[in-house]
C-alpha cells in the first residue's frame, strides 16, 4: 500500500503533526465488565478489560457505533491511541444525510457550534455553478474537533461504554478469529471486534486484511477568520487542477480551507498555502482574512479491500476502504457505516 514515508522538513516547520501521538491517563475499568491480569509484550503483567463489543478507533465512525451499541445495552470498549479532541485534515461539512444520522444518535445538529449551509457551489477558472439542497434541507459546517467532542460526551453518558487511551500492538486470536487486541498498557477482549481506526488501519492490516491501493491524495488544511461582512452560504468546491479546494463555513465568521492534490502539488503548496489561497479564483474571500488554526497535512491512500472480512472482524469508516476525501461525504459515510456495523454487532 502506498504510504508517505514521513513529513518533510517543510512540514515540520509548518507544524504538521503527521503521525503525532499524545498520551493521556489510561486504565479506566469497564462499567459492568471485568478486568484481570494479562501478560503483555515484554513479559510484564497488565490489566485485561472485557466487554460485548470492542471498537478500535475513537473517530466519527467508532464513537457513533459506540453510541448506538451502548444505547442497545451492550458493554462497549473504545480503544484509541490519541488524546481527544483529535484533529486531522477534514472537509468539516456535514451533509443533510449526516445530520439525520446525528439526530438518530440523539444529537441536535443546531446545538453544535458551526454554521448552516444551503448547498454546494462548484467553481472553476471560468465558471461557477451553485447547487442548493432540496427545499427545507440544510447542511452544517462543524469543526471536526467539536463533532468528536460531542460524540465522545454523549458516549460517556452511557453506563455500558468505556474509553481507553492505548496504542494497539497486535490482535488477539482464538480459533482463527480476532477476539481482542493487546495494547501497550492493557489487553482488551470481546466476542465482536470493530476496526474503526481510519484509512491507515493498523488493526485491519495486522489481521491480514488485503487492501488494493488505486491512488492517493495529499491534503492541507487551515481555518481563517473572514473580514466583517464576508458571507459564505454554500460549501465551495474549487476545481483548479491539480488542486481541489474546499471552503466550508464553520461558524463565528470562520472558513475552513482544505486543499487536496497529488504529491507534487503538496510539495509546491506546503510552504506557500496562504499565498496560494489568496491568488486562487476564490482569493476574494481571503481579503483581510487571518489564519486562526495551525496548518495540517494529511496523506490519504485510496484503497479498496480485496477481502471485506479479516479475522472475523467488522470494519467501519475509512478502515473498510477509504472514499476519495474530495467527495465531501466522509463524515456522512462514517456515520452510515457506524449504523450498519452496530446493527450487525447487535445481531451477532
Amino acid at each position: 500500500r502506498a504510504r508517505l514515508a514521513g513529513p518533510s522538513r517543510a512540514a515540520h516547520r509548518n507544524g504538521l503533526p503527521i503521525g503525532a501521538v499524545r498520551a493521556i491517563l489510561i486504565g479506566t475499568p469497564i462499567v459492568g465488565g471485568r478486568r484481570r491480569g494479562a501478560l503483555l509484550a515484554g513479559g510484564r503483567r497488565g490489566m485485561e478489560f472485557s466487554g460485548d463489543v470492542l471498537i478500535v478507533g475513537g473517530g466519527v465512525a467508532g464513537l457513533a457505533a459506540a453510541l448506538r451499541l451502548g444505547a442497545a445495552g451492550r458493554r462497549v470498549l473504545v480503544v484509541d491511541k490519541a488524546a481527544l479532541p483529535r484533529d486531522k485534515v477534514c472537509g468539516e461539512g456535514v451533509m443533510p444525510m449526516g445530520l439525520e444520522a446525528l439526530r438518530a444518535l440523539g444529537l441536535q445538529p443546531a446545538a453544535l457550534p458551526g454554521a448552516p449551509f444551503r448547498g454546494l457551489e462548484y467553481r472553476g477558472h471560468r465558471f461557477g455553478v451553485p447547487l442548493d439542497f432540496r427545499a427545507g434541507l440544510l447542511g452544517r459546517g462543524v469543526r471536526r474537533t467539536a463533532l468528536i467532542a460531542a460524540l465522545h460526551r454523549a458516549s460517556e453518558g452511557l453506563p455500558g461504554v468505556s474509553h481507553h487511551a492505548d496504542a494497539v500492538r497486535e490482535p488477539l486470536w482464538e480459533r482463527g478469529r480476532v477476539v481482542g487486541v493487546r495494547g501497550v498498557h492493557a489487553s482488551y477482549r470481546a466476542p465482536v471486534v470493530l476496526a474503526a481506526d481510519g484509512v491507515h488501519s493498523g488493526l485491519a492490516r495486522r489481521a491480514g486484511a488485503a487492501l488494493r491501493p488505486y491512488g492517493e491524495r495529499m491534503g492541507l488544511r487551515r481555518h481563517y477568520r473572514l473580514a466583517p461582512g464576508v458571507a459564505v452560504p454554500r460549501v465551495i468546491g474549487g476545481l483548479f487542477a491539480p488542486y481541489d479546494v474546499y471552503l466550508t463555513p464553520v461558524g463565528d465568521g470562520t472558513l475552513l480551507a482544505t486543499t487536496m492534490t497529488d504529491r507534487a502539488g503538496y510539495r509546491t503548496l506546503v510552504d506557500h498555502y496562504d499565498a496560494f489561497l489568496r491568488a486562487s479564483p476564490c482569493g476574494g474571500l481571503f481579503a483581510g482574512a487571518e489564519p486562526v488554526s495551525a496548518q495540517l497535512g494529511w496523506h490519504h491512500p485510496l484503497c479498496a479491500p480485496r477481502r471485506y472480512s479479516a479475522g472475523g472482524m467488522l470494519r467501519g469508516g475509512d478502515a473498510g476502504g477509504g472514499v476519495d476525501p474530495c467527495l465531501g461525504m466522509g463524515v456522512s459515510m462514517a456515520l452510515a457505516s457506524a449504523a450498519f456495523a452496530a446493527e450487525c454487532a447487535v445481531g451477532l
